[in-house]
């Protein structure tokens, strides 16, 4: 997952040097810059593992159709239609995103992805891999991102983030949009920006092959036979 707010520096993204500009070369080297930034954001260790991971639960995964596979396909594109419209209107590293769902939620994207985890879990019925996502998530995933991110935005941001900070929580959404909060439109190119479109298209992936899995019980999908039930 990525930072809410903030990400590293600019390399041919929303930004001057998209222009040419000497910060990077210009348009001959959008290209690179843009394999580098997937690589980056997407091909690090820590991103990598959480691919194999959820490649292994797909395959290991042992759907049963029905209300419980619909409940946990709707959690989870719902999850990720949160994520979209969160980062159709971040602008990382650019000012402190106060509109679109940011208006009632401190921080959608991670909820989004909690969504996700667990919309999956139930597809597959696996209430053991499930437990686990959400022991990781809560007791380490989430500790450690709110740790590094609220220093950096209050020492960017200041008291605007200080109120925000205090008015809106991270994973419970308000009953109504917080008063600071400023107007801003959904941008299919802020989210493409963003990447999101290659979460998506692994999201509907994973679904789809649950989905597979649960009608047509393919045998290259088949988990291993000594796998426990309760996985």
């Amino acid at each position: 997952m990525v930072d809410e707010h903030t990400e590293g520096a600019c390399c041919c993204g929303d930004c001057a040097c998209t222009a040419g500009g000497p910060a990077c070369g210009g348009k001959a080297e959008r290209p690179r810059n843009l394999v580098r930034r997937l690589q980056r954001k997407f091909f690090r260790p820590r991103q990598l593992a959480v691919y194999v991971l959820a490649f292994c639960w797909v395959i290991i995964a042992h759907p049963k159709g029905g209300a419980l596979l619909a409940a946990g396909v709707s959690i989870t594109l719902a999850g990720e239609l949160l994520r979209v419209w969160a980062t159709g209107h971040i602008r990382k590293n650019a000012v402190l995103t106060l509109g679109g769902p940011y208006r009632y939620i401190r921080d959608p994207m991670y909820l989004g992805s909690l969504m996700i985890g667990t919309g999956l879990g139930l597809a597959g019925h696996g209430y053991g891999v499930l437990a686990a996502f959400l022991a990781v998530f809560f007791l380490i995933y989430m500790p450690r991102k709110r740790r590094r991110e609220v220093r950096r935005l209050m020492d960017r941001f200041g008291s605007e983030y200080t109120d925000y900070l205090a008015a809106v929580d991270s994973l419970v959404p308000r009953l109504g949009p917080y008063n600071g909060a400023r107007k801003s439109s959904f941008s299919l190119r802020q989210c493409l920006v963003n990447h999101e479109h290659f979460i998506a298209a692994l999201v509907v992936a994973a679904v789809a092959l649950l989905t597979v899995k649960s009608h047509w019980h393919p045998h290259w999908l088949a988990p291993p036979s000594w796998l426990p039930p309760w996985i």
